[in-house]
């Protein structure tokens, strides 16, 4: 029997609301009917999936009475040849009503002429939607169209268990799950045009929510379905007739906040942990960073769309599509957006204010506006501001390879003595750096930043603006050659982050580099630096490793600090990953924590987003595992890839290893695709399929066969893929991000999962 509470003392502005975890259930007018809007179209998902099952992907031609719904839209027009799963992103992505019409006339036509063709295609789907809501106990529903333009309604817990039931298919709890999708539709003239829909769930950015879905009408306000995950538990959340989208987002937020709260899930030091991707804290009341005086102060610029001034900012954004609630956005080009288009998208995923050096020529709603002469150059200086007001340690990570992995067990380690704050995911770059910084809260202990290699004037810019107490350089490899001709020459880049780091600070380098003396000798010349850590296998290694075992779930390890030796489990697979540890304990260690009383939390760690994700899916009764290594791919990392997908590998299964170019290795690049033959062709690597110029060629001189191929795009590899795949199977998938290998995982999430 669930256990039902009406109250977490949450104002909300909602009408009715559900919030759930394990069998335990808070709601207020969670019984009482009222509209759905767009909510509908997750019946009318579950309804054709139920129908033609997971693999159906029939081309659909779009028809006038699809192509001119009204509403929201995925720009559909008559004419347009899209494949059903596409269809279905369509839909469930812009919540668009062409797509839906489109998906219940043609599953309804099917119907229908099974049915002797008496009733016409939608309101024969209707009737199927109807009764697939009776099957789910939503005795509550009222269906009288497909899209949720009209008067369908349904009460807050009968939502709740009809999106349990949507995601429990897993072809629609990847689509719920994705922030953009992008396909390529044949139009009435047999051209080929691009389509890229973007979620209109206004916190799927935020890092604990898994996925959901968005309602929007008139007659229903806004409601919002979602999942989400904390500490492993799965968390599911209704609100419905919200005044507007981004407050049912943000009343989520809060429920769920105050759920957590009332059930004590973290203790006084883990709710400084990671929150969301814009480090905000957890409990409802967010730190405020920023408000309009701050940028008059700070960015010598002015007002043109003011009168919006009470507001306080506790965040900063450069990206309309990641925008969380309360962000200060800073515009900049993505993709083909206009500039109306990106402050548009912006105000409604929650921005409180805007930044921009291009006078737009129409304003969204009571969005405040400042403009300024450079965007970038604005940015800095706010970051700059932020990172001298801060009391906090600076922890700056860099390396050819193993940034993001060293910077996520840094942070884990430091947050179990006091409250951190770290970079957003993998955001080391030009843009990335200066937003980082300037979500720095004025009181936190330490704050780990992440810093990619952009060359070395503007290393040098922004080392100043870093300003790190403590410097980790993760690695030296063959990466990013484009800028770099030499390791040597990216080391010396890398160095620039410890000459302009402040005095005193402690230096955390890799021992088993072959660029170590370079970089130590470098070091010793600065005046600023108090002490140099290393770690590695080498016997001078401050931190050394002594020993490590692979075990199922993850490894043993053994290491040696200043002469004592210690032990702890790492809940992730590879050597690449035991050396990441290493650094982290070293960087531990830099800041005088003890380092024993936090090893605990090795055991939490989890693979990075697309970073060595482990995914199990099934096949021919049995199960296959896909390692989802498709961020990013340089030489070392694609050897490590291989290396730790060589230990995943069952004794009676294959390892099939499917990669994609590597990018940004400059005029050698094809020598260094060379290079990784001998990794490939050896005993272990059982299939070998490959996209993109430089890989194929790869392929082509290991020697074509059934188990050796080469593709022309990734749709091409990953259809080849599924047809030859076995039970036991090990499917390693790599390559550079800009290569798309992220669309073979999904596709093979898609259809054998569930």
């Amino acid at each position: 029997m669930q256990n039902n509470k009406t109250s977490l003392g949450v104002a909300t502005s909602s009408h009715a609301w559900v919030v759930q975890e394990s069998e335990n259930t808070y709601s207020k007018n969670g019984n009482t009917p009222y509209g759905i809007a767009s909510i509908t179209k997750l019946l009318t998902a579950y309804t054709a999936i139920k129908y033609f099952g997971d693999f159906y992907n029939k081309i659909v031609v779009i028809n006038d009475s699809a192509a001119k719904t009204k509403g929201s839209s995925a720009g559909l027009a008559t004419g347009d040849q899209v494949a059903f799963n596409d269809l279905m992103y369509a839909m469930l992505l812009p919540s668009g009503n062409d797509a839906a019409i489109a998906i219940a006339e043609h599953t309804g036509s099917v119907m229908a002429k099974e049915d002797g063709g008496c009733i016409n295609a939608i309101s024969r789907f209707i009737q199927e939607m109807n009764s697939n809501a009776r099957d789910l106990g939503l005795e509550s529903f009222r269906i009288f169209d497909v899209h949720g333009l009209g008067k369908n309604v349904g009460t807050a817990a009968d939502v709740l268990t009809l999106g349990k039931a949507v995601i429990k298919i897993e072809a629609l709890k990847v689509i719920l799950s994705t922030n953009e999708y992008s396909a390529f539709v044949e139009n009435i003239h047999g051209e080929k045009k691009q389509f890229v829909w973007i979620n209109t769930n206004p916190i799927l950015s935020e890092g604990w929510v898994c996925g959901g879905k968005t309602g929007r009408s008139s007659y229903a306000k806004s409601c919002l379905f979602i999942w989400a995950e904390f500490d492993l538990k799965n968390y599911f959340c209704v609100v419905m007739g919200a005044s507007d989208r981004a407050s049912s987002g943000s009343d989520v937020k809060a429920l769920i906040s105050a759920y957590r709260q009332n059930k004590n899930v973290f203790d006084d030091v883990h709710s400084h942990q990671e929150k969301s991707l814009n480090n905000k804290e957890d409990e409802g009341v967010f730190p405020i960073l920023w408000g309009a005086p701050d940028l008059e102060r700070v960015l010598f610029g002015n007002w043109i769309n003011e009168g919006f001034d009470n507001w306080r900012a506790t965040g900063v954004s450069a990206n309309p599509l990641y925008v969380s609630k309360g962000d200060i956005y800073f515009d900049r080009q993505v993709g083909e957006y206009s500039i109306v288009d990106r402050l548009k998208l912006a105000y409604r995923n929650g921005a409180v204010a805007a930044v921009v050096d291009v006078h737009p020529s129409d304003f969204p709603g009571s969005l405040p506006v400042y403009k300024v002469q450079n965007n970038l150059d604005s940015l800095l200086y706010l970051a700059t501001v932020a990172r001298y007001r801060t009391s906090a340690n600076i922890i700056a990570v860099t390396g050819s390879v193993g940034k993001t992995g060293t910077k996520d067990m840094i942070f884990s380690l430091l947050s179990e003595f006091a409250p951190a704050h770290k970079s957003l995911k993998s955001m080391n770059d030009t843009w990335g750096v200066p937003v980082s910084l300037s979500c720095i809260p004025s009181k936190i202990n330490f704050s780990i930043i992440e810093a990619g290699l952009m060359g070395r004037a503007r290393m040098e810019k922004y080392s100043r603006m870093i300003a790190a107490n403590v410097v980790v350089i993760t690695s030296i490899e063959d990466a990013h050659l484009e800028y770099h001709k030499t390791k040597t020459e990216i080391a010396e880049t890398k160095s620039m982050l410890i000459a302009k780091a402040e005095a005193g600070c402690v230096v955390v380098l890799p021992r088993d580099s072959e660029c170590f003396e370079f970089l130590y000798g470098k070091v010793k010349g600065f005046s600023n630096v108090e002490r140099v850590i290393s770690f590695g296998e080498h016997k001078e290694s401050t931190v050394r490793l002594v020993f490590y075992e692979i075990k199922p779930n993850g490894m043993d390890i053994t290491v040696e600090l200043c002469g004592k030796q210690f032990s702890y489990f790492l809940s992730l697979i590879g050597v690449h990953h035991v050396m990441n540890s290493l650094a982290a304990i070293a960087a531990v260690y830099a800041t005088n924590q003890d380092v024993l009383k936090t090893l605990q939390a090795f055991k939490q760690q989890k693979p990075g987003f697309r970073r060595g994700e482990l995914i199990t899916i099934n096949v021919n009764g049995g199960s296959a595992l896909v390692m989802d290594d498709s961020w990013s791919a340089n030489p070392a990392s694609v050897r490590a890839a291989l290396k730790a997908a060589t230990h995943l590998k069952k004794p009676h299964g294959r390892l099939i290893v499917c990669l994609g170019d590597m990018l940004e290795l400059g005029n050698e690049s094809r020598i260094h695709h060379e290079h990784l033959i001998p990794f490939i062709k050896n005993d272990m690597v059982d299939v070998f399929f490959t996209v993109g110029e430089m890989m194929n060629e790869v392929s082509e001189k290991i020697g074509t066969s059934s188990s050796v191929r080469q593709f022309s795009s990734v749709k091409l590899l990953g259809n080849a893929l599924k047809s030859i795949l076995l039970k036991d199977d090990l499917i390693l998938v790599k390559g550079s991000n800009a290569m798309n290998m992220w669309r073979v995982v999904a596709e093979l999430k898609a259809d054998f999962t569930g």
